[in-house]
């Protein structure tokens, strides 16, 4: 079990890169991390504020935004840490991951004030890290 707490708390910091304060929701948000599976195993480790979102049938359109962000910063991380593995022996390669967070401006999401919003724009920052990463390791 201290494996499993360990693992998750070693994924939240890695995948947790902002806490925002969300007024619609009057708490400090995280992404939740839906995409560990099999989720039901995880969701007690995950802060309330995501345990809530998982487990209200009435948040379902916020429980789909919060899992498709999860998806794409899975995709993202997959992609990065290939890369890393092929070119760099499995090193992480922090000046990319850097160039990839300022050009992506992920922090324009801290404005969010509206769950909805926040998730829709943390999904574009996604998409947009997962473009920028495959612009940076295949240039045209």
């Amino acid at each position: 079990m201290k494996y499993l707490q360990g693992f998750i708390q070693i994924l939240t910091i890695i995948n947790l890169i902002l806490v925002i304060n969300i007024n619609a929701l009057r708490k400090n948000f995280t992404t939740c991390d839906f995409d560990l599976e099999p989720i039901e195993d995880y969701i007690e480790h995950l802060p309330e504020l995501c345990q809530n979102i998982y487990k209200d049938s009435s948040l379902l359109e916020v429980k789909e935004k919060a899992t498709t962000e999860s998806n794409l910063y899975k995709e993202y991380w997959k992609k990065l840490s290939d890369y890393e593995e092929k070119n760099n022996n499995g090193k992480e390669e922090y000046k990319l991951r850097f160039e990839i967070y300022n050009k992506t401006e992920i922090w324009i999401c801290d404005t969010k004030e509206i769950i909805n919003e926040y998730f829709n724009c943390l999904i574009d920052i996604r998409k947009n890290m997962i473009t920028e990463l495959d612009n940076q390791i295949n240039p045209k």
